[in-house]
């Protein structure tokens, strides 16, 4: 399965939403209650140091997902030591308003909260999301561009 290029143009300060369906290399949808975690961070650069942005979620329940934003400075080195929490996370079989739901086989939620895109520094950025599967294979599903628009009103 190969990982597919999809940018995404946001606005500082916007709440971000990412809904797609997860397929194989035939277009059939892939149920996710299998997969064990999935990553995406945001960075400067592919490959800088500092992350931007990183969310996350575990399972098929939604449980663990998370947030974590670059906060006042807008980036940080590691999610163990730095960063501020915000809201949203990757879901697994989830519909497109975000929805866990164990009939919404391959459907993925991308969410962060208004705050943290806000503290996002505008600019053309970089992302990608992987999954790790039950057999503890990394599975590249996205990756490109992440373009933040400058907010005017504050």
């Amino acid at each position: 399965m190969a990982q597919k290029n999809y940018d995404i143009e946001i606005d500082q300060g916007e709440k971000f939403g990412l809904y797609f369906q997860f397929t194989d290399d035939n277009n059939n949808l892939i149920d996710l209650n299998d997969y064990k975690k999935a990553e995406m961070q945001i960075r400067r650069f592919a490959g800088a140091n500092e992350m931007l942005v990183h969310v996350s979620g575990t399972g098929p329940t939604g449980a663990g997902a998370s947030v974590i934003g670059g906060g006042t400075v807008g980036f940080f080195q590691s999610v163990s030591t730095g960063g501020t929490s915000g809201t949203g996370g990757i879901f697994f079989n989830a519909s497109s308003t975000g929805s866990v739901v164990y009939n919404a086989t391959g459907g993925v939620f991308v969410s962060m909260d208004a705050l943290t895109t806000s503290r996002i520094p505008f600019g053309r950025h970089f992302y990608d999301l992987e999954f790790l599967n039950s057999s503890d294979e990394t599975i590249k599903v996205l990756k490109g561009r992440f373009v933040v628009n400058r907010e005017v009103t504050k």
